[in-house]
């Protein structure tokens, strides 16, 4: 090789080599454009089945969903008004296209994102679970099965009130519009991979090791629905988790706030007790200064009765407007 045929070849590599050089600030440029315009609030192509239904709420249809739900038997609209106050977002809270479906021989499936450290509340009313992936302090998931209930202290999710709502500490919150009773597995089941094979599993080869308590790795929202055929999924937005349900009590039509003592700490007596040692002890958790908002206890009858104390108000919480007997059904203290 002659040195002017070198010369021209080292030439041509410099060439090259700013050109792939241009090439990477460019595609760099690009990535941050697109970035930036996330940023800045720019809207997302939504799934053929979804839709934006109010504020911050997204609609996602999936199947033939059933006729009797529990938003056929709403009988206030949405807070419309009150929606248009809220924190404006234009994106859901996360990918759409990442809620899975199928049909099943007993009803449907579905499966929604869920990252590993990801917290999950809600569920309706319950007695004994607050945060629903985990068991014993470790964040190992759970099943929740939606079920009436009347003995709800119990770590199955069967409750006097079950709701298929549930707010991440991600920010936002995911109603299922379904009366079935529900089984959601908060992380605990890894599904089938989009090729149909099945998750990979670690054999234990000790006793201990088989039935360790396994820490969440990969997380994955499971909600096995019975005998419907298709479903209805709302999505609310944040930002926050309180903002989220926000919108989900807006999109349910709002509503007045309930009595501060139904809030409050209730406490239930003896149920031996007559009018006035109830009245005598409830004085004396007053004297005490024990908070106790509502009262509960049995009567010789075996019915409920209830006392209800002020919360506030300078009078006298205890003066009895009327005490009907030690046999009385309801006291009203004030």
């Amino acid at each position: 090789m002659t040195f002017e045929t070198h010369s021209k070849a080292a030439g041509v590599g410099r060439l090259v080599a700013e050109d792939d050089g241009w090439r990477f600030v460019l595609l760099v440029t690009v990535m941050f454009l697109f970035v930036g315009l996330a940023k800045a609030g720019v809207e997302q192509s939504l799934p053929p089945n979804a839709e934006l239904v109010a504020p911050g709420i997204w609609l996602v249809h999936f199947g033939n969903p059933e006729t009797f739900t529990p938003l056929h038997f709403r009988s206030a609209p949405v807070a419309q008004e009150a929606l248009q106050e809220m924190p404006p977002v234009v994106n859901p809270p996360f990918n759409l296209r990442g809620i899975h479906f199928r049909a099943t021989s007993r009803g449907c499936v579905l499966e929604l994102p869920l990252v590993t450290k990801e917290d999950i509340y809600g569920f309706g009313l319950n007695t004994s679970l607050f945060e629903m992936t985990k068991t014993d302090g470790r964040k190992t998931g759970r099943r929740i099965f939606l079920a009436p209930s009347d003995s709800p202290e119990n770590d199955r999710g069967e409750t006097h009130a079950p709701v298929p709502f549930y707010v991440s500490s991600r920010g936002y919150g995911v109603f299922i519009d379904t009366a079935r009773f529900v089984s959601f597995y908060t992380g605990n089941i890894e599904t089938r991979e989009a090729g149909g094979s099945a998750p990979s599993v670690q054999s234990a080869n000790t006793q201990q090791e088989l039935y360790r308590v396994r820490e969440l790795k990969t997380g994955e929202m499971l909600a096995d629905i019975p005998a419907a055929k298709g479903v209805e999924v709302y999505v609310f937005a944040g930002p926050q988790m309180l903002d989220a349900v926000k919108r989900y009590n807006l999109f349910s039509g709002g509503g007045g706030v309930p009595p501060l003592a139904s809030l409050g700490v209730q406490f239930r007596g003896c149920g031996k007790f007559g009018a006035e040692q109830s009245l005598a002890l409830a004085r004396q958790l007053r004297t005490d200064r024990i908070p106790c908002d509502v009262w509960g206890g049995w009567n010789r009858g075996g019915r409920l009765m209830l006392i209800r104390a002020l919360l506030h108000g300078t009078r006298n919480c205890f003066q009895t407007r009327r005490i009907l007997s030690a046999k009385c059904t309801r006291w009203v203290i004030s």
